[in-house]
């Protein structure tokens, strides 16, 4: 059973608690793709909102360039070009088990967290 990751409170009801658990990841390395089916739990006073657990699916490529300091998105300059220290998500993901700074749960885990924006933004059409 994978860990529970707590996320912040629902975005437009405050009262309404939500963790989250990664239910499958596959990593393609040819195509260079991380995808994650994240389940999202809504609680109310302790007790589960079934009717709004979700699933939300997740892929990191290198479509997205990212700072790796930061892990938000690059901002690229006037003429398109990204800081010297940018690169693929995926491409960073990778480096990190590769290089064995981060466990698959490890990064499953910091990646959600970081990436709470994109969860927000599939539920709710935020």
């Amino acid at each position: 059973m994978r860990n529970l990751i707590a996320l912040q409170n629902h975005p437009t009801k405050p009262k309404i608690t939500r963790t989250a658990q990664v239910s499958r990841t596959v990593i393609d390395y040819d195509n260079k793709t991380v995808q994650m089916t994240v389940t999202v739990y809504s609680f109310l006073d302790g007790e589960e909102i079934k009717e709004m657990r979700k699933q939300v699916p997740l892929i990191a490529d290198n479509s997205t360039i990212i700072d790796p300091a930061t892990f938000k998105n690059a901002i690229a300059d006037e003429d398109g070009n990204y800081p010297s220290s940018s690169i693929g998500e995926y491409d960073f993901l990778y480096s990190l088990i590769t290089n064995k700074i981060k466990t698959n749960l490890e990064l499953e885990e910091m990646y959600i967290l970081l990436r709470e924006d994109r969860i927000n933004q599939k539920m709710y059409q935020l």
